[in-house]
């Protein structure tokens, strides 16, 4: 089986962040999101083609240096065509077979083993397997209904008081039968959960994530991504094109991130260990607006992590609201580990060896 993941978007509701980097590359434990997709596809996906738009020469640079360069195409597109019309755009590339369509801006951890499975296995014609999860934010979803066979029967858009909290997960495995009936659209750009998913309507799959899904969709969604996550990230032991980009070799880039998500974030800048130079913070105007958020930097994770927060508290406001940021964690730290230690959200840039 093939895969289209989508990661043209620019990602707008995550400026400024997204002003320096595009969403598909946005940090979370300090690897970027593409790289989660990549890895965790790598074992049950054929070929992986990603399409390409906002800020095409840092994901194409990304992608060609990285390990998973033989498996992965790239496609340009000039013109966003929308969820549909890049699957119908690119449909020689999956030679009249199935299909997974992702959306890139999520980040998912589950058996895709077993989803794909579903999908072989699923109810007599039925054309679509959608994965669905339990959200806890119902009506900034797409809420669906299913019946006894666990087909999907209404799928309620981003409405207010949805009938359950039972979400589209814009995860899907197409049969070729899907493609060919947006070749009767003749148009090219098509959205796909409007114009598409309403047709299929008591003909798609449901199969229940049940490891873990979040829409990375705001500064909100990302924060909590930061203080939820729980896998282990896999840091490459030779070509790392992550640390390149924004590691110890760029860190102007890192400076540019760091920037953004404080601005993002509301947060004012000061350094973790003031009196330690740090070269993250070096040749950086530090905010001096009048917020109620900080953003407490390093480079390093210090091993007296805890003693460090305690003694920069003890400086602050107490109703002032505070972030972490590090250039550099060991690979087997993690931002869920940062928040167990300093119950604070944190933010990790790059993960190193």
């Amino acid at each position: 089986m093939k895969a289209l993941l989508l990661s043209a978007g620019l990602g707008t509701r995550l400026q400024p962040l997204t002003n320096v980097l595009p969403k598909c590359l946005v940090p979370i434990n300090g690897r970027p999101l593409l790289e989660y997709w990549l890895q965790y596809l790598e074992n049950d996906i054929s070929e992986i083609l990603v399409n390409l738009h906002y800020f095409s020469e840092l994901v194409t640079q990304f992608i060609q240096n990285s390990s998973y360069s033989q498996k992965v195409q790239t496609v340009y597109e000039p013109k966003l065509l929308g969820t549909g019309g890049t699957l119908f755009c690119n449909r020689n590339f999956f030679s009249n077979e199935s299909v997974m369509l992702i959306h890139a801006d999520n980040l998912c951890f589950c058996d895709f083993r077993q989803f794909i499975q579903s999908h072989h296995n699923r109810p007599k014609g039925t054309e679509i397997t959608m994965m669905t999860f339990t959200t806890p934010t119902p009506e900034t979803c797409g809420i669906v209904e299913l019946d006894k066979t666990g087909t999907v029967q209404r799928l309620h858009e981003k409405v207010n008081s949805p009938p359950g909290n039972l979400a589209n997960a814009a995860v899907y495995i197409i049969e070729p039968s899907v493609i060919d009936f947006m070749k009767k659209k003749k148009k090219e750009v098509i959205d796909f959960s409007t114009e598409v998913l309403p047709h299929f309507m008591g003909r798609i799959n449901a199969w229940h994530n049940q490891a873990y899904h979040r829409d990375i969709g705001n500064i909100d969604s990302l924060t909590n991504a930061q203080i939820e996550f729980f896998g282990p990230v896999d840091v490459p032991v030779e070509s790392d094109p992550w640390a390149d980009f924004c590691g110890k070799a760029n860190i102007p880039q890192a400076q540019q991130i760091m920037l953004s998500l404080a601005s993002a974030l509301e947060a004012n800048i000061i350094p973790l260990m003031p009196k330690q130079p740090c070269k993250i913070l070096e040749q950086v105007n530090l905010f001096s607006k009048e917020t109620n958020s900080t953003m407490l930097v390093s480079d390093h994770i210090p091993i007296d992590l805890e003693n460090k927060i305690n003694c920069v508290k003890s400086t602050l406001a107490p109703q002032e609201k505070m972030f972490t940021l590090f250039h550099l964690a060991p690979s087997g730290f993690s931002t869920k580990q940062l928040f167990d230690i300093t119950n604070l959200p944190g933010f990790i840039i790059c993960t190193s060896h």
